[in-house]
């Protein structure tokens, strides 16, 4: 059995994978995250009315999914998630995930990639741990080292980002240090935490998306922003040139799927005159632009790895 985990099956990636599954014969469902209750515990008290001090709960007595009146169950044959999570929900997504691997169910990608993925600091400590060239970067509260914060990525303009955030959103350009001062007084005065990262002027407002799916790329595309915008994001006006992910790009992508645990990815990278440079890693990349723009059946390939049964959960197979 497939799960998808979605807001709603119109949405363009869920329906594709839904309708991909069912081609294969496999039994699918689509979950909406707003439907579910996570229960933890026994259901009957026997543990808490026990007499013993740590008497525990039979294994599938101790914790559940339910949705409406029923419990959601992987089968005799298991089952695999595919979780569709925005950023809207990515706290009960997370834990949606988590209880899901507690009931036996493999999970496309697992919580703690997810969790990875989604803070931008915290992808480019495990990138650069694991050798993999990022943009130079600078996190800090401290307002009175600004200047030591610029020279470090390299001077102006830079780039400043939301440690979370998806299709550019949190994402904004800094040709000064009045306007660099000025907006992270504003972002710093709303608890948020920012990333100053260097800007790669030879990628021209151009960034590539390779989609690996099971440790291989499935499709790469060029996205080129539109004029005046220096975020290539599609939703943002970008436009698209399908490539052919190769050598360096192909090696980096797969690399950063793999550091960070993912078995679905769309690494963002930057083609700088250093090197490729992995900007970022989307853990649920839309499918709409990386299959119109490619031609692929990225949904496809994401489906025959979901009804694939590796010997281990998580990993790339």
């Amino acid at each position: 059995m497939i799960v998808i985990i979605s807001k709603g099956k119109r949405i363009y990636s869920t329906r594709r994978l839904y309708d991909e599954a069912r081609a294969r014969g496999a039994k699918v469902r689509v979950l909406s995250p707003f439907a579910c209750k996570l229960l933890l515990g026994c259901g009957d008290g026997a543990a808490a009315a026990s007499s013993r001090p740590h008497a525990s709960c039979p294994a599938n007595g101790a914790h559940s999914i339910v949705r409406g009146t029923r419990a959601v169950r992987p089968g005799r044959r298991g089952g695999t998630v595919i979780p569709r999570i925005g950023a809207s929900v990515t706290d009960f997504g997370l834990a949606l995930l988590t209880q899901f691997e507690m009931l036996g169910f493999r999970v496309l990608n697992r919580a703690i990639a997810f969790h990875l993925a989604r803070n931008k600091l915290l992808a480019l400590q495990t990138l650069s741990a694991a050798g993999i060239r990022v943009p130079r970067t600078v996190m800090s509260r401290d307002r009175t080292d600004l200047d030591a914060m610029v020279d470090r990525v390299g001077g102006f303009p830079l780039v400043l980002k939301l440690t979370t955030g998806t299709q550019g959103v949190g994402v904004m350009i800094a040709e000064s240090m009045e306007a660099m001062r000025s907006a992270l007084d504003a972002l710093w005065g709303l608890g948020q935490n920012i990333l100053i990262q260097q800007y790669v002027r030879e990628a021209a407002g151009r960034d590539v998306r390779v989609v690996v799916v099971g440790g291989r790329p499935v499709a790469a595309f060029r996205r080129i922003a539109r004029s005046g915008e220096f975020r290539s994001n599609l939703h943002r006006g970008g436009k698209g040139e399908s490539i052919v992910p190769a050598g360096d790009l192909a090696d980096i992508a797969v690399a950063s799927a793999s550091a960070l645990g993912l078995l679905v990815a769309g690494v963002d990278i930057l083609e700088s005159g250093e090197g490729p440079m992995v900007m970022e890693v989307n853990a649920s990349p839309g499918l709409r632009g990386a299959e119109r723009v490619t031609g692929a059946n990225v949904a496809g390939a994401i489906v025959d790895l979901a009804l694939e049964r590796p010997r281990e959960q998580g990993g790339t197979p």
